[in-house]
């Protein structure tokens, strides 16, 4: 009788998992087929080059420059959140191993460059969502638009077909998980 039970909620476990990764697929085409729309392809693109990291490195060094304070809190609490983030990523990337969808989805091509092999979970999601939680926590009259261009970030790695919706959810969890860490740690 245990053995029954265990190996019917193993099933229903597998058919759970299944049922996700469907939605999973079906969502993440759905989305690329928006694309193809030249204004709509140039904003996505933008977007995802928001989440290479590089603007937040300028960000913080104008800080730096106009604010101290701020800039030197805005570096301390970003390094920290980015350094456990990328840890975590990397370390996920590479035990979970899960193919980008531009490699698995027939119809699906990536319209931006990969920055590494796997896409689960989304690091420019994770680091949009860091650095939304940081400056929420210095300009809570900007967390509402900080939220919503960091949402635009990781909804643009589904729309250039590097990621699958759950890989943005997660990576978006992961940087905001970090962002708090850092600012529990850090204050």
């Amino acid at each position: 009788m245990v053995l029954t039970q265990d190996k019917n909620g193993l099933l229903m476990f597998r058919n759970i998992i299944k049922n996700a990764a469907r939605w999973d697929e079906s969502l993440c085409l759905r989305i690329f087929n928006w694309n193809g729309k030249d204004a709509g392809d140039r904003t996505m693109k933008i977007f995802s080059k928001i989440g290479d990291g590089h603007l937040y490195g300028v960000i913080t060094a104008t800080l730096l420059i106009f604010n101290l304070n701020v800039g030197r809190f805005i570096l301390q609490t970003a390094s920290f959140a980015f350094a456990f983030q990328i840890s975590l990523q990397k370390l996920m990337k590479h035990n979970i191993r899960r193919q980008r969808p531009c490699h698995t989805i027939t119809g699906i091509r990536n319209l931006v460059n990969l920055p590494d092999e796997f896409s689960f979970p989304s690091g420019h999601a994770a680091g949009a969502f860091i650095m939304a939680v940081l400056f929420s926590h210095l300009y809570s009259a900007f967390t509402y638009p900080l939220y919503v261009l960091a949402s635009l970030v990781g909804f643009s790695r589904v729309y250039n077909g590097v990621h699958y919706p759950s890989d943005v959810i997660f990576g978006a969890g992961l940087g905001i998980s970090c962002g708090y860490l850092s600012l529990s740690l850090l204050l």
